[in-house]
């Protein structure tokens, strides 16, 4: 059976293991090891990224909103690599333009 690869940022891979080890449930610790762990490659965050993060930053800030680094930072990179961006938390990226995100809380 051929499993499709998806794409990740280190910064989203710390956010999903920081919710692994801090939860109470073994079985999502297993899950980890078993199905996500070996599913995504890696994008890293680049100069190219940290560029568009700083545009990013500075044209939120104008409009008066505020975004989590993180948040802004896992953007920028789906953003410069041409991705569109899977989450549980879809608000935590609104107002990012130009950002495709899917809405996998459902």
């Amino acid at each position: 059976m051929h499993r499709r690869r998806e794409h990740s940022e280190s910064r989203y891979c710390i956010e999903v293991l920081y919710g692994v080890y801090h939860s109470k449930q073994p079985a999502l610790r297993t899950a980890w090891q078993r199905i996500l762990k070996d599913r995504f490659d890696m994008f890293s965050f680049d100069e190219v990224c940290a560029e568009c993060y700083a545009g990013l930053q500075a044209e939120v800030a104008k409009a008066g909103r505020m975004h989590p680094a993180f948040d802004l930072m896992i953007g920028a990179t789906a953003l410069v690599h041409d991705a569109s961006l899977a989450t549980c938390n879809p608000r935590d990226f609104e107002g990012i333009p130009g950002l495709e995100v899917e809405d996998w809380s459902t």
